[in-house]
């Protein structure tokens, strides 16, 4: 890792946001931190948190299905993450004579235990830098060389990932495991309690869990589903410590951090704050107030499209908790302060002026275009099963058999009429807005008469769709079909909008590599976090209350009191059945803090970001003692700038999701295969 002093990370933070705090560190290279982690209170070893021959914590934490993270808590094969990356599963079981999203869900015994088609865990074998045999990601022999090689056939599936937007290229080798069995899930009103009211918001109460099973063939390698799988056996497996958290005790999360984009410059955030951001926000507000009316109106819309309204609701919400967080904070302002004074070395004045340059209106209104039409299409179903059918269709060899399994899952779990309104909602914004360069269908169709066309044409209905699909011109009628049409002209878009942007997308890239090299030239003697890609991370800080001068904010912790206080005010987020607010009233046994009380979420000073969700909370021993689901409102932006007086991360105290286990799901044969200690961290 490269190296930069104390005092230019001090400045860096500030003035160019490229890192603040601890960061998130490769594990691979963790010997590079251990000495300040340890001095921050870690009592574990580099080799116990990664070691490519020998068990260490990265076999514990895994990829659970296409954008979370979840860890091992048993050795056989016990993986929790949060409630909103299982969410999609356990809707998939549900339905209203099998309401698991109502009522919640215990598995008797492993032979109870439901299969969830297409989810799946993908297990880090090992990380390698391969800067050496690759220089870029577009020498694309070399990348599917060095992919070749580490995947050994089908053994394992590899990639190659950019450090430092290109100045370090890691080699990340998996097992993909595709037997993946729901174990418990919690009653939806705890485990989404709050919804939008809360979410992004501290203080936070929700029991953001679910506990699935991986299974794997006799020789314990991935195997797809079978009834004769076992379940599988993890080279590592968390402990789980009960004994609590106080203020200020170190703790770290380890997992899949999505994304961040710490080498924007003031004026970067302020193109996007200004411009972009909002008419994110107004589209998504659209499509949730669509289906929100729809979800009302029966107890199987709702199931079916919750995860996907949950979706929709919490990219906006974080959109506009960016929006608000940067002027709160005055991070234009602070940023372009002391950027100024970061000028003062001529080389880095260069490279930050050039990266201002690229955020033209033009680059600009490119990139709001893009994201309108990216997020147009992703929030219809219709359109993007009419994408998937127009992909696979193309096929010199289209495989039938998958295309009918989409089909099928999509008509099982779906509403015309919902479809329907959704899109309406969405088309009758993107005119309010007025994009002007959008598909001509969305400029000059009616979103009434468009949404209608979409959702009555072959994919309407399975059997419209299967009639569509026996006759010879299939291919010819489904590409001709009005969803198929929109979907590819929402796509074509895209592609169009990062085709113009491409040019200076490629320069901003190249800038991002020359800060970081600059950086660590400037400064060869401090440690250098890269931008976050969804590839394993640790980040360490405090169990840590923010400090934002609000009083009912800066605690670090919450109780199972303050369900009850808010269930109390009426608002439809926090309602509960009589019997869970029985439960959560008291008689809490070996799960109570030492002060009698439930305690339910803490905060702490950890850089995480999408991706963390369900990403283990770890005490000094590598002990779990949360599980991360959140940040908190005021330092929502910190993708972009993490401000250590504001910035925090939340997770649902582990004794929490032990208790609902055990109590409310009547789980306790499952807590049995936990391994618990209760052993306080210092």
């Amino acid at each position: 890792m490269k190296r930069l002093s104390t005092a230019a990370m001090s400045l860096l933070s500030a003035a160019t946001t490229a890192m603040a705090g601890p960061g998130m560190w490769v594990p691979l290279f963790i010997d590079d931190n251990i000495d300040n982690m340890v001095a921050e209170g870690l009592t574990l070893t580099a080799d116990q948190i990664y070691d490519a021959n020998n068990s260490s914590l990265k076999d514990a934490v895994m990829i659970f299905g296409g954008g979370c993270t979840g860890e091992m808590v048993s050795d056989r094969g016990l993986i929790l993450t949060n409630y909103h990356c299982g969410e999609g599963a356990v809707s998939s079981l549900s339905s209203p004579q099998t309401d698991y999203m109502a009522h919640g869900f215990t598995a008797r015994d492993e032979a109870d235990e439901l299969p969830c088609a297409g989810l799946q865990v993908r297990h880090l074998v090992r990380m390698e830098d391969v800067s050496d045999q690759v220089k870029s990601l577009s020498d694309t022999v070399a990348v599917n060389s060095v992919v070749r090689n580490a995947e050994e056939g089908d053994k394992y599936e590899a990639e190659v990932e950019e450090m430092f937007h290109g100045n370090q290229h890691i080699l990340m080798v998996y097992e993909v495991f595709r037997d993946v069995r729901l174990v418990v899930a919690p009653p939806q009103a705890l485990g989404r309690f709050g919804g939008e009211t809360d979410n992004w918001v501290w203080p936070r109460h929700t029991a953001d869990f679910t506990l699935f099973r991986v299974y794997a063939g006799a020789d314990n390698k991935p195997a797809d589903y079978s009834p004769d799988n076992k379940p599988y056996r993890p080279a590592r497996h968390l402990k789980t410590n009960i004994a609590g958290v106080r203020e200020g005790d170190f703790a770290m999360v380890m997992g899949f951090p999505g994304s961040t984009d710490q080498y924007l410059t003031a004026t970067a955030i302020e193109a996007l704050r200004s411009y972009v951001w909002p008419s994110v926000v107004s589209l998504r507000q659209a499509e949730m107030t669509a289906l929100e009316k729809r979800m009302k109106r029966d107890r199987k819309t709702a199931i079916d499209y919750s995860a996907h309204y949950s979706s929709i609701a919490n990219g906006k919400k974080r959109t506009a908790g960016e929006i608000d967080c940067t002027a709160r904070a005055n991070t234009v302002g602070v940023m372009r302060a002391q950027q100024a004074r970061f000028r003062q070395d001529a080389q880095m004045d260069s490279i930050l002026g050039k990266i201002d340059d690229i955020f033209s209106p033009q680059y600009t209104s490119n990139m709001l275009t893009l994201r309108l039409a990216q997020d147009t299409w992703s929030g219809s179903r219709t359109l993007r099963l009419a994408y998937k059918f127009a992909k696979e269709l193309d096929k010199e060899k289209p495989n039938f058999e998958t295309l009918d399994n989409l089909a099928t899952d999509f008509f099982a779990h779906s509403d015309a009429k919902t479809e329907q309104r959704t899109l309406a909602a969405a088309l009758e914004e993107l005119r309010r807005i007025g994009a002007a360069d959008l598909p001509k269908e969305i400029l000059l169709t009616a979103p009434a008469k468009l949404s209608r066309q979409v959702t009555k044409g072959v994919f309407g209905s399975h059997g419209k769709l299967q009639k569509a699909m026996s006759d010879p011109d299939a291919k010819k009628i489904i590409l001709s079909d009005p969803a198929t049409r929109l979907a590819l002209a929402l796509i074509g878009t895209r592609h169009d909008k990062t085709v113009a942007n491409q040019s200076a997308s490629n320069a901003l890239h190249n800038l991002k590599a020359a800060y970081a090299k600059r950086l660590s030239q400037i400064r060869p003697d401090s440690l250098l976090a890269p931008d976050a890609n969804f590839t394993m991370r640790i980040a360490y800080g405090r169990v840590e209350a923010p400090r934002t001068g609000i009083e009912n904010i800066d605690r670090h912790f919450t109780t199972a009191r303050g369900i009850l206080a808010k269930n109390a005010t009426g608002n439809p987020d926090f309602a509960l059945p009589d019997s869970l607010k029985t439960m959560l009233g008291g008689g809490y046994g070996r799960w109570a803090d030492a002060d009698g009380q439930l305690h339910t979420c803490f905060v702490g000073s950890i850089h995480t970001t999408g991706g963390n969700s369900g990403s283990p909370t770890l005490n000094s021993r590598g002990e779990l003692i949360g599980l991360n689901f959140d940040r908190i409102w005021n330092g929502i932006a910190s993708d972009y700038r993490f401000d250590a007086e504001r910035s925090r991360n939340i997770s649902v105290d582990i004794r929490y999701v032990l208790f609902v286990i055990d109590i409310v799901c009547h789980g306790g044969h499952i807590v049995s295969q936990f391994d618990i200690v209760n052993t306080p961290s210092r």
